[in-house]
């Protein structure tokens, strides 16, 4: 959109707007002619229902493979679903795409802890996917109070008949996209009065998309910059100031002590500094990964040390973008399409 040559007459299009606007008007338009392609006769397996898991099946199974779902939960959708405050996403947009699966065939099996390469390839799946998201909790260790993890807040915020009450005063420690829906979520609760999000830098380094962010202040939310937590302590959160020195590894400034003490009313904390990507189903498979645990893979086409054994979304690289899951699916989706001689830009 900054490169649209009708900025300089008024203003670019909106494609991302008139995209959504599409998906929301034509999708029964959509329905009435869907089908899958004539079968490839090869099957594959998804490991993992959210985003990147479904949008992957959907590529497949247009193009007539025979695919199914393996989902450890009772239902699909993953991190949107299950932990992304529905006024994020609504949870009915993940239920339009789950129709559109049922309508293409593809075959799904909830509360299954299949995570075995092995025996998949025993059951006739050619090809195997692993979309499992990064579900492994993060979290500070501050000393003196109990320090609440972010994904078991604003999943339990799902749960329509859990009652959560985190008091008048809520501290975020964090500066990501989970911690800015965290702190909007915890905004609309009814007890709440004050919610700050804690950061040790300053905002033109957080991880948080700028618009997330924008939409967090109009709402109240109050941005705490250079604040290191050190302890809770009745009711406060005790905070060391930091000051920003030369830039890490990251390629951001480093949070550097200051020495001084200030301290917050916080009734409530909650610890959202990133998920982490749990390696286990990729040790237990004899798939190769780096020295942080993120599995190895041809970035081309996402495969994996063993053979048409791939990775995508969040558990590929960390938290991530839904918009990212769903282009490491077609990414996938089109490594399986060379390999099987296949067109390779079926109709999405």
């Amino acid at each position: 959109m900054p490169a649209c040559s009708r900025n300089f007459c008024e203003e670019a299009v909106d494609i991302r707007g008139l995209k959504l606007l599409a998906a929301e008007k034509g999708y029964e338009e959509v329905v009435k002619g869907f089908k899958a392609e004539e079968g490839a006769k090869v099957k594959a397996a998804i490991i993992g229902g959210g985003t990147t898991g479904i949008a992957a099946a959907h590529y497949l199974a247009r193009a007539g493979i025979d695919t199914t779902i393996f989902e450890k939960r009772s239902s699909l959708g993953g991190i949107v679903k299950h932990i992304i405050p529905d006024f994020r996403i609504p949870e009915e947009s993940i239920e339009k795409d789950i129709k559109l699966m049922e309508l293409l065939g593809i075959k799904i099996k909830l509360n299954s802890e299949e995570t075995s390469i092995e025996k998949l390839k025993k059951q006739g799946y050619k090809y195997v996917l692993i979309a499992v998201g990064a579900w492994k909790e993060g979290c500070l260790d501050i000393p003196g109070g109990e320090v609440i993890k972010v994904i078991s807040f604003l999943e339990g915020l799902k749960d329509k008949s859990s009652t959560i009450d985190l008091g008048r005063n809520v501290a975020i420690i964090g500066g990501g996209n989970t911690a800015v829906d965290a702190a909007r979520a915890a905004k609309r609760l009814k007890s709440v009065e004050k919610v700050y999000m804690v950061y040790r830098r300053t905002k033109e380094y957080m991880p948080a998309e700028f618009e997330e962010l924008q939409h967090a202040l109009k709402e109240g939310i109050e941005l705490k910059e250079l604040l290191s937590p050190k302890e809770i302590k009745e009711g406060q959160l005790i905070c060391e100031v930091m000051k920003l020195g030369e830039a890490d590894e990251s390629g951001r400034r480093a949070p550097i002590p200051t020495g001084e003490i200030i301290s917050l009313k916080a009734d409530s904390v909650i610890s959202a500094i990133g998920e982490k990507i749990d390696s286990g189903i990729y040790v237990k498979n004899n798939i190769a990964v780096d020295k942080n645990s993120k599995p190895l893979v041809d970035f081309n086409t996402l495969e994996t040390n063993i053979e048409n054994v791939f990775v995508a979304g969040d558990g590929l690289r960390g938290p991530a973008t839904v918009v990212q899951g769903m282009a490491d699916a077609k990414r996938f989706a089109e490594a399986v399409f060379k390999k099987e001689k296949l067109i390779s830009h079926p109709p999405y």
